[in-house]
């Protein structure tokens, strides 16, 4: 039997999120990547805050499934809901057995393609989120909580994407000690925010070119029908 503190770090080191949920489907073990996928859609801290049956499962959701479970078959997921998101995925679900009793349900996620509905406003991508703290550290060098306060984002997400800031050269820690740790743009990260206002400014003219370009035929088309009913009444009234 392989051993445990082996078995752990084969999980941890998946490239699948999975997560391990109680009888109850409360969460009791998620791996690295599971924190990594949550990450990139804004939905970690919330999702590991409310660690009570955070993926919705209905309660009957073992009951109609024992004896799948039982033969220890996956059960394929492609819609799943957590917190108050609908989230389309690649990914299946399993019994957790012990001693030939299901004791919870292991989830693994290979990967998440898209959030198809919420009840909440749509979150803000982690592309978006990276460059407001791009933006809040142009301005001037700040802390993880003045950041965070900034772009209206909680301390321990900015702290994750600003890691990530600094390992593509980005942004620079400037300051380190046991109480505080200020962030700093670097010519990269400055280089970087400007190509992407350069896209988005970019992207918003072409949609209004191509909104005008259609407002334009539009007219066109109306001016054109309003030429051939006059053309018609003419000849009505000839006759």
């Amino acid at each position: 039997m392989m051993d445990e503190n082996i078995l752990m770090q084969v999980i941890n080191s998946s490239s699948a999120s999975i997560f391990m949920l109680d009888s109850d489907f409360n969460l009791i073990f998620s791996n690295d990547s599971s924190k990594k996928i949550l990450l990139d859609y804004d939905l970690e801290y919330d999702f590991f805050k409310k660690q009570t049956n955070p993926f919705s499962f209905p309660v009957d959701f073992i009951s109609k499934n024992i004896e799948v479970f039982s033969n220890g078959e996956k059960i394929p997921l492609k819609e799943l809901k957590i917190l108050d998101y609908i989230i389309e995925i690649d990914g299946h679900v399993s019994a957790l057995m012990f001693e030939n009793e299901i004791k919870g349900l292991s989830l693994s996620i290979n990967k998440i393609k898209k959030i198809i509905s919420s009840s909440q406003p749509k979150r803000r991508t982690f592309k978006i989120i990276r460059n407001l703290i791009l933006e809040a550290l142009f301005i001037q060098r700040k802390t993880i909580n003045q950041v965070a306060k900034d772009i209206n984002v909680n301390w321990r997400t900015v702290e994750s994407h600003l890691t990530h800031l600094v390992g593509k050269k980005f942004v620079k820690e400037v300051f380190s000690s046991e109480y505080v740790r200020i962030f700093d743009i670097t010519e990269e990260g400055r280089i970087k925010l400007g190509i992407e206002k350069h896209k988005a400014r970019t992207e918003s003219f072409l949609n209004l070119s191509s909104n005008n370009i259609r407002k334009s035929l539009d007219l066109d088309n109306n001016m054109d029908n309003l030429k051939t009913k006059d053309y018609e009444m003419s000849q009505e009234v000839q006759r």
